[in-house]
């Protein structure tokens, strides 16, 4: 059978040319829509169309199935792509496509519909009907100035500020509000923003507010636990105002997330050539602390990634329970003292899909994976990021992940980075003068019934250091 597929990301297109042609399928390519009108008319082999729903220069899938249909090109469609959002699924709803297949969805999926399909069938993927269950529960469309109200309002914007963006009355703001509660049927602006993630209508990556230049907010900045081992673990994730949240996600080395994650996206990737580690320079392939390193550029000198040893420490070193609060599920990892953190099932986003929402713990490690070698004069590099994974299954373990994909990041702190030193031991001949508060306040000159925090201890010879008592 000779397949057309149609997409504008010459890697997806690869991709599926090399799946697919493994099946025994002749696959022609196109990235445009005036590219696939002509290849349709020149080549009557075509027996079939796998279209992404929008192309490069705007032209959406569906109207390029009404330019075939309209140049009497009756062969059968298949819709391929992963915009999830509620208009999207309404539209597709009411297309007379033979198949939809959401790119979310397994690659089996469309190779099933691609059989499915030939034998005269219908298909619609798993994914694409649960989110046409989730758009039978709502009233109505939101429009795209309902969306763009949405996605400023979940930022923390106010009506005057919305107004003044969009040129529109305070009024009319108001309007919008009433219409975005109505129509995702929600009492409370952060129940209808709840329901707009789930639906897909505004990522979450989207909500998040990032500060390239000012470090993060003290009230949502992680704290550091002391569970005992080399480094102290943050209390959240990066960007979570609370330890239950999700926070922000990030592909590896990118330090500012985003609201689709895929090969297209990624800042480390070309058409030509995928992400190369060894390419940003760093001899210890660890990203962590340096400009690649999401967490040091965030909360400043101090805090980073995690290692993947530090992450197998973790693992290795503290007890694991399970629990759930307000919807949200959870792991507790807590050490012999007593001491603990609490990692949030919040999955991890592929493409502009939010994938295994309370399911599993994903975590980026600031270390990878590089080998290199030589094959026929051909050099190669194998190479891919660490990262934690929980899940109440199996046993949590540190694995090799993809690039491309948004993980949350649960930063570590580093006393030794920041400046702060040990402890003086019984081998320091050195005499506190006095024990302060990072704001000056005395604390006396001796160390104990102290609670446990960071300090300054002044020496009588004239020296002073930062240590962590």
């Amino acid at each position: 059978m000779t397949l057309l597929i149609v997409d504008d990301h010459p890697i997806v297109l690869e991709g599926m040319e090399a799946v697919l042609s493994r099946r025994g399928y002749k696959v022609l390519k196109a990235t445009t829509a005036p590219q696939a009108l002509s290849l349709a008319e020149h080549v009557p082999d075509i027996e079939m169309f796998v279209i992404d729903l929008s192309l490069v220069e705007g032209t959406d899938g569906l109207s390029l199935v009404e330019e075939l249909r309209a140049a009497g090109i009756q062969k059968p469609v298949i819709v391929y792509t992963m915009h999830e959002e509620l208009w999207n699924i309404s539209t597709l709803l009411k297309s007379d496509v033979e198949g939809i297949v959401l790119k979310g969805d397994n690659i089996r999926e469309l190779e099933d519909a691609i059989e499915q399909v030939a034998k005269g069938r219908k298909y619609r993927s798993s994914s694409f009907s649960k989110c046409c269950e989730e758009v039978s529960k709502t009233k109505g469309i939101l429009s795209q100035k309902d969306i763009e109200v949405l996605r400023r309002l979940s930022k923390g914007e106010g009506n005057r500020g919305i107004s003044e963006a969009m040129f529109m009355s305070e009024k009319s703001i108001e309007y919008h509000r009433g219409n975005i509660l109505r129509k995702m049927c929600a009492k409370t602006m952060a129940e209808a923003v709840q329901r707009a993630i789930k639906l897909g209508i505004i990522c979450l990556a989207a909500l998040s507010f990032f500060q390239t230049e000012a470090q993060e907010p003290a009230s949502t900045a992680p704290q550091g636990v002391d569970l005992g081992l080399s480094v102290m673990w943050g209390d959240r994730n990066l960007g979570a105002s609370s330890p239950l949240e999700s926070g922000y996600f990030y592909a590896f080395a990118e330090v500012a997330p985003k609201d689709k994650y895929d090969w297209t996206t990624y800042r480390y990737c070309s058409d030509a050539s995928l992400f190369l580690q060894h390419d940003l320079g760093l001899d210890d392939c660890c990203i962590s602390g340096t400009e690649y390193d999401a967490a040091y550029v965030a909360l400043g000198k101090g805090w980073r990634f995690p290692t993947a040893a530090e992450c197998r420490e973790l693992l290795d070193n503290t007890t694991r329970e399970y629990g759930e609060e307000n919807g949200v599920k959870y792991v507790v990892l807590s050490a012999s003292d007593g001491s603990s953190i609490k990692l949030p099932y919040a999955g991890y986003m592929n493409g502009g899909k939010l994938v295994y929402d309370g399911k599993n713990v994903c975590l980026w490690s600031g270390s990878f994976y590089v080998e290199s070698g030589e094959e026929d004069g051909f050099k190669y590099y194998l190479n891919a990021p660490y990262y934690m994974v929980f899940d109440k299954e199996s046993a949590p373990d540190v694995f090799e992940g993809s690039s491309h994909l948004g993980f949350p990041v649960r930063p570590v702190f580093d006393p030794r980075q920041a400046g702060i030193h040990p402890v003086p031991g019984p081998d320091d001949s050195r005499s506190v003068a006095g024990i302060y508060t990072v704001d000056g306040r005395s604390c006396g000159a001796s160390a104990e019934g102290l609670p446990r925090g960071l300090y300054i201890i002044r020496y009588t010879d004239g020296t002073a250091s930062k240590v962590m008592l």
